[in-house]
């Protein structure tokens, strides 16, 4: 994770060096040593330079910040997610959504009907019962054709009436 660092600690660290600079050129001046003052009026000149480049991409930072609206952005999608929450409906209660779905269930084929669904060349037979639908093979009782052959195949969201084919009793 990256350091979060401030405009104004930038600028303060840049002022405290620019200053032991003057202190050591004004030293050099005085001990009339030409090349160190040339070298330190350099330093200067390129640590003024540094304070000029940083100024202006913290300025088009705050320009890009404001134009954008990135902030306020954030904190609008935090109050967005806790007014959504305070909405939905308690678990204890039936939405219109689960009462829809749960209309949208055929219902299984008439008791004693056989079937048989084919996966990766296999045959997998079953029988419906009162309870629900058999399978040979495999533990327990499915509530619906969908359910069975999920239990077959191991898949979610599989259409159960389109694996299952009803054997034909003459």
């Amino acid at each position: 994770m990256a350091r979060k660092i401030k405009y104004t600690d930038v600028l303060e660290k840049l002022d405290l060096a620019q200053k032991k600079l003057v202190e050591k050129r004004i030293s050099a001046i005085k001990s009339m040593d030409i090349d160190r003052d040339e070298s330190l009026r350099e330093q200067m000149l390129t640590l003024d330079g540094f304070r000029r480049d940083i100024e202006n991409i913290f300025a088009q930072l705050n320009d890009f910040i404001a134009k954008h609206k990135i902030l306020s952005a954030t904190s609008a999608r935090k109050t967005a997610t806790k007014r959504r929450r305070v909405k939905r409906a308690p678990k204890t209660q039936k939405t219109t959504s689960s009462i829809r779905k749960s209309n949208r269930t055929k219902p299984l084929p008439p008791v004693g009907t056989q079937l048989v669904g084919k996966f990766k060349g296999v045959e997998y037979y079953g029988a419906v019962t009162k309870d629900g639908i058999v399978v040979e093979g495999i533990d327990g009782v499915f509530p619906s054709m969908s359910s069975a052959a999920s239990a077959v195949t191991k898949r979610k969201n599989l259409n159960g009436w389109a694996f299952w084919k009803q054997i034909p009793i003459y």
